[in-house]
């Protein structure tokens, strides 16, 4: 799941599980408010402050305090895998394909078994 998802997921629980409230939602001064739809980064922001606004979403939930955002209990949560707030490349729990940078060392370990000498 990707942050937008996790974040639209998370909205739409917030909401009452409604798709509507939450794209009708007043509460514009919450953190996740304008990623509240999912999809792409709003006019405005940049793609790094979408992992931020869930930083401080965790802050507020946890009482502001770091240590209870790392030591965070409700694993059920959608941000729980982003709760640190740094960006991380691809999704979480996401597709199995390997990276260019993965599959070259995954390669090079390849190789090196291939140049060793048969011993029979």
């Amino acid at each position: 799941m990707t942050r937008s998802k996790a974040i639209r997921k998370w909205y739409v629980w917030w909401c009452g599980g409604s798709a509507n409230e939450a794209r009708e939602c007043r509460s514009t001064t919450h953190p996740l408010y304008p990623y509240r739809l999912g999809g792409g980064v709003p006019e405005g922001y940049a793609a790094t402050d979408r992992a931020k606004a869930i930083r401080e979403y965790c802050l507020d939930c946890c009482g502001f305090s770091a240590r209870a955002v790392r030591k965070c209990t409700f694993t059920d949560c959608p941000l729980y895998p982003y709760r640190f707030g740094y960006r991380k490349k691809g999704s979480i729990g996401g597709s199995k394909r390997k990276t260019k940078a993965q599959a070259g060392s995954c390669m090079a370990e390849e190789v090196k078994t291939l140049k060793q000498p048969y011993i029979g």
